[in-house]
């Protein structure tokens, strides 16, 4: 009896182990009335019965879903993660009870004396350990588990009070991890989102592309050029890269439960960096190929010699892991070897992001920068150049004034070219980056003939790598309100200007007007002039400056990312823009002023003055 009950406990029957149907499952039990078993060996022998049955049942997930198997009419998708859960579960689990019940035969065999009761105490700790990952299987399949979350539900198995089960899925949680961690290592020095099975707690969506990393004029000549390659060529390229910048995200149903959304953002933000210097590196060895080689398919060894020793010098120049790969590398494999430990996961992770955004800010502030790019912006949409812009409403405001037709980008874009010309400036410099556009597109809707070029006027600008994960359209989008406003104000300033001439050219015969307009004129300039000096010296100024303040003083890429957001929105504050009671009241005040000056500016003086129409206006 007591060697089929060891064929019991590895999940066999015989004549005394039979199978029974519990519960819609045929389960393992001892035939009943049996006349040479006493009752109370009954409920241990089923009991040990059940033990065979839990086996089974983890044996048969082996054999379902471990490496190498095939997946199809399978409940559970394909994955890594599984793979090593039932890698786990075999080396953890199976195999060394397997090795105990060969170990209690042998016993059995060497003492005669022995009974179910000796087989049952040294079993006891495999009956609790094996209805635990009996659940644990249950949950998987009847969840439909799958990558991250199979790791997740193996830690929250980790927390219990029998030591021995806690130890015991810790190790099943470390073989697993081992997923992890190479995704992580890929992810946080390589820049690979290495997960060809969804996975992973990061994902690419390709339904969000924000900006190109590089000029996609040629992107596009890469992609659409007939070319035939051989093998030599190809290996020396590599894959071709395209280089969209899309937009990483956290995918909130894989990440495990013990690992923070901020641990997490630290995770997407640190390879997302990589991501940047990557595609650079990819795009300029590509380009450098494809110049050197004119793909060619005679490529001597010397010249194939210096095309691999260029491509090294480009990878080392935008690898910002060069130094530290190998120490990192390392760190995350003896990490991975531990008990798995929050404290210490977050501290490699932070010690990583730290590296990586240090780096990071050193390139773009010093070799790429920064605080030029942002002064550029600064005297286009912010009108810090001020004298580009007076000459150019200047010349362009009779254009401005008109209604708007399909010719209005192109003729409004050649006065702003001329004003750059006469201001001495490097036209190439900002023609190539900045550009008159009108905000809302006039060659796909029905022009709204009320409207004039003031209203719509805006300025697009092309964003050069690696400011586009700093600049993007969102932000365009908040420079342009701010530059909208401010063209606004400098119109304003320009009419009322323009009345005053008109007062001192008419000389005496301003009696003929009301007093009450020159000085509600007087009245409007004080109000604008100062407005218009609030938001160039305090506003705009003072937080450039604290702008340029806190960049230096970083010394992380994530903090110049924060400072320019705050940047801009402490602008949008402190001009108003935000505040939609004081905006609507700016912009009554404005309407007004450019309605008080039209009837100024079109009073004939051979007639009356139209006291009727600017009495509303005064009052």
């Amino acid at each position: 009896m007591l060697h089929e009950l060891l064929m019991c406990l590895l999940g066999n029957t015989g004549g005394l182990f039979q199978y029974k149907l519990e519960n819609n499952k045929h389960k393992i039990k001892l035939v009943e009335n049996l006349e040479f078993i006493h009752p109370a060996e009954v409920e241990v022998c089923n009991k040990l019965a059940e033990l065979g049955n839990f086996y089974r049942q983890l044996c048969e997930f082996y054999d379902n879903y471990s490496f190498g198997k095939s997946f199809e009419n399978k409940k559970l998708k394909c994955g890594y993660y599984l793979y090593a859960f039932c890698n786990g579960l075999n080396l953890v689990v199976l195999e060394p009870y397997r090795v105990k019940v060969s170990e209690l035969e042998t016993d059995l065999l060497k003492d005669h004396h022995h009974n179910v009761t000796y087989l049952q105490s040294h079993l006891e700790f495999h009956y609790t350990l094996f209805s635990t990952l009996s659940s644990l299987v249950d949950d998987i399949i009847a969840k439909n588990l799958h990558g991250c979350q199979i790791a997740d539900l193996i830690y929250k198995k980790t927390i219990s009070g029998d030591s021995l089960i806690k130890e015991t899925f810790n190790k099943i949680l470390t073989i697993t991890h081992e997923v992890l961690y190479k995704q992580l290592r890929e992810w946080l020095i390589y820049g690979n989102l290495n997960d060809k099975f969804n996975e992973f707690f990061i994902y690419l969506d390709p339904t969000q592309p924000e900006e190109t990393m590089v000029d996609k004029t040629r992107k596009n000549q890469e992609y659409d050029d007939d070319m035939n390659i051989n093998e030599t060529e190809e290996l020396l390229m590599g894959s071709r890269f395209s280089s969209k910048y899309s937009q990483f995200s956290i995918e909130s149903t894989q990440l495990p439960s013990y690992i923070s959304f901020k641990i997490a953002n630290k995770i997407l933000f640190t390879g997302e960096l990589l991501q940047l210097f990557k595609a650079k590196s990819l795009n300029e060895i590509y380009s450098n190929d494809k110049e050197n080689t004119q793909f060619s398919f005679n490529l001597s060894v010397n010249k194939v010699q210096l095309i691999m020793e260029t491509n090294k010098a480009l990878n080392q120049e935008f690898n910002i892991m060069n130094q530290k790969m190998d120490v990192f590398s390392k760190k995350i494999w003896a990490i991975s070897q531990c008990e798995f430990s929050i404290i210490s996961f977050d501290s490699l992770i932070s010690e990583i992001r730290d590296y990586v955004s240090e780096e990071v800010w050193s390139l773009i502030v010093g070799k790429y920068n920064l605080f030029g790019e942002f002064q550029k912006l600064k005297d286009m949409f912010l009108m810090g150049r001020g004298e580009l812009f007076a000459t150019f409403l200047d010349t362009a405001k009779p254009l401005l004034n008109k209604p708007l037709d399909q010719n209005f980008e192109y003729n409004i874009n050649y006065f702003f070219q001329k004003s750059i010309s006469r201001m001495l400036l490097d036209d190439e410099l900002w023609l190539s980056k900045f550009r008159i556009i009108c905000l809302d597109p006039i060659n796909s809707k029905k022009i709204d003939k009320e409207s004039n070029g003031w209203n719509r006027i805006g300025l697009s600008y092309k964003v050069e790598w690696p400011f586009h994960s700093l600049i993007t359209q969102k932000v365009i989008k908040k420079y342009n309100e701010i530059f909208n406003y401010l063209l606004i104000l400098r119109r304003v300033q320009i009419e009322l200007n323009q009345c005053f001439r008109l007062q001192m050219r008419m000389g005496t015969k301003t009696n003929k007007i009301n007093p009450r307009v020159w000085l509600t004129r007087n009245h409007m300039s004080f109000l604008i002039d100062n407005l218009q000096f609030y938001l160039q010296a305090d506003v705009l100024e003072t937080q450039f400056d604290e702008l340029e303040n806190k960049i230096r003083t970083s010394k992380d890429f994530e903090q110049i990312r924060y400072a320019h957001d705050t940047f801009l929105t402490k602008i949008h504050a402190q001009s108003f823009i935000s505040n939609n009671l004081v905006w609507s009241c700016l912009n009554e005040i404005l309407e007004s002023c450019l309605n008080f000056c039209a009837i100024i500016i079109g009073f004939d003086e051979n007639k009356d003055f139209p006291n009727s129409k600017i009495e509303p206006i005064i009052n």
